[in-house]
């Protein structure tokens, strides 16, 4: 067994362990819920290992259950959560127009899920002294994570560590948010200790996107503060920590050949997107859908020659965007395109206008995750629409306490 092998094995048997230990400390069985959700997806929603996957799934299962539950008695849904209403319309209408396939079939399943999901946690987060007790345990979740990546790199001795993950990028993009969660909530030594481990593992990934979002999170923090001695402070802090990342040669981040590969082929599949587009302006090519019609667009986009070879997406079948925006775009047309557009920016105003409502990892995050997006797929997963909606449910429950208190 290598190294990898061993710690998808062994480590969601400790996170769960630290999720029951977080459930008997805070006595709240919402709370509980959440927790259990963002220990799933580090411990199995990308682990392959034993039957972790399937438990992943048993879990969004058990999450859905809770949900339609509470929605039984309640009868009412967060506001924030009528944005993901309007988002699974335009995925319908995609869907009425073009062939009801197996991958259309698979993708509506899971943004489905993903929709029930994520207004659950909504539901939790009543106030952002809950949202502040998630943020703390991802940051613990990330640091467990670290150790494990860690531990990977030092038995196997290779490049790219996943930890728990199937892939680099969503290691990374994970360890991202949670340095961002440590970095705000943290306190005394452990935050430190905390850091130091979770950045060593960050640049273990080799990711780009996923090292952005400390940087976000430390421009933030000169955002809100302007303080001269602090700006210097940091400024030379990132300067070191770019330098020694570029020097380093852990990573693959010198490794040119590699990364002209991987832009190449971004921008082919992003002529291919806006072929699809062009062909099916208004809903698509049907949601999922990308990766089936790959293979009847490919041959209409140049190949680009490179040092060490030619990238020739004729020569390749069944690729996806790499792209959210770029898949929207293909997938669902250019009216959900240009919605989704509006969304972030009234996303980001909202954050700006009321500095993140005070916490000062929820920008980082939130931008972390905007960037990543323009460079992965991500939208099939909870936790990404979790972080996209929360500026707007958090504005909604701050206007709701307002006029009640009126």
């Amino acid at each position: 067994m290598n190294g990898a092998e061993l710690v998808k094995y062994t480590f969601p048997i400790i996170i769960f362990i630290f999720w029951i230990y977080t459930s008997h400390k805070e006595k709240s069985k919402k709370i509980s819920l959440g927790c259990l959700f963002f220990s799933s997806i580090v411990a199995c929603s990308q682990n392959f290992e034993f039957i972790y996957r399937q438990i992943h799934q048993l879990i969004q299962i058990l999450l859905c259950v809770c949900f339609l539950t509470n929605l039984a008695n309640k009868g009412s849904l967060p506001k924030a959560s009528y944005i993901l209403i309007i988002f699974l319309g335009f995925v319908v209408a995609s869907l009425i127009a073009a062939p009801f396939d197996q991958d259309a079939k698979a993708q509506l399943i899971n943004i489905i899920i993903c929709a029930i999901i994520s207004c659950f946690l909504l539901q939790i987060v009543d106030s952002t002294l809950t949202f502040s007790i998630f943020l703390r345990y991802i940051g613990s979740l990330a640091s467990i994570s670290a150790a494990s990546g860690l531990m990977e790199f030092f038995i196997d001795q290779q490049l790219r560590i996943e930890s728990t993950f199937a892939n680099p990028n969503y290691c990374a993009l994970f360890l991202g948010i949670g340095w961002c969660s440590v970095f705000s909530l943290g306190k005394g030594l452990s935050k430190w200790i905390q850091l130091s481990l979770i950045t060593s593992a960050l640049i273990l990934t080799g990711s780009r996107a996923g090292l952005l979002l400390p940087i976000f999170q430390i421009l933030w923090i000169l955002y809100i503060q302007r303080n001269f001695l602090k700006t210097f402070l940091y400024t030379i802090l990132s300067l070191t920590i770019i330098l020694f990342i570029l020097a380093s040669g852990l990573t693959r981040f010198s490794a040119t050949e590699d990364t002209a590969g991987s832009d190449s082929e971004r921008l082919i599949f992003a002529k291919i997107a806006i072929n699809m587009a062009g062909d099916h302006p208004i809903t698509g090519v049907g949601w999922g859908r990308f990766v089936t019609e790959f293979a009847n667009y490919s041959s209409s986009v140049d190949k680009i020659e490179l040092e060490n070879g030619v990238i020739d997406a004729s020569l390749q079948e069944r690729r996806v965007t790499h792209n959210d925006f770029l898949r929207i775009l293909a997938e669902l047309g250019w009216p959900a395109m240009i919605t989704c557009f509006f969304f972030i920016f009234k996303s980001g105003s909202y954050l700006l206008k009321y500095k993140a409502y005070t916490i000062t990892a929820l920008f980082p995050i939130w931008a972390g995750l905007v960037v990543f997006s323009l460079l992965h797929n991500n939208l099939n997963t909870a936790l990404t629409w979790f972080f996209l909606l929360i500026p707007f449910h958090l504005r909604m429950r701050a206007m709701r306490n307002f006029y009640h208190t009126q």
